[in-house]
């Protein structure tokens, strides 16, 4: 379980490389003082990048927690401390919702 406050930023930088759009991602540990956080899990099932983040920043989980992420390496981050990457995604068409009949 996480504890702690955090703030998970994701904000669009308008710049796009190769046709892709680019994301900053900031994730920050929102205590002033005397806190560090450390082992900062995000669900992160269908998450994907097309250029490379360093795995001691942000990375999947192996099996069984593989819809998670893990912040930092695990280590702890400490008040007042960011972490950031950049994020080059491209999302696909919506899908459409699919309905029945019981």
């Amino acid at each position: 379980m996480f504890k702690g406050r955090h703030k998970d930023n994701t904000s669009d930088t308008a710049s796009q490389a190769n046709g892709i759009p680019t994301y900053e991602v900031e994730i920050t540990n929102l205590y002033k003082t005397g806190c560090a956080v450390s082992l900062i899990k995000i669900y992160c099932a269908s998450f994907s990048s097309a250029n490379l983040i360093n795995p001691l920043i942000f990375r999947h989980l192996p099996a069984p927690d593989h819809d998670s992420c893990i912040v930092n390496n695990g280590d702890p981050l400490k008040a007042g401390a960011i972490v950031q990457f950049r994020v080059m995604r491209e999302f696909g068409k919506k899908k459409k919702k699919v309905s029945r009949k019981e």
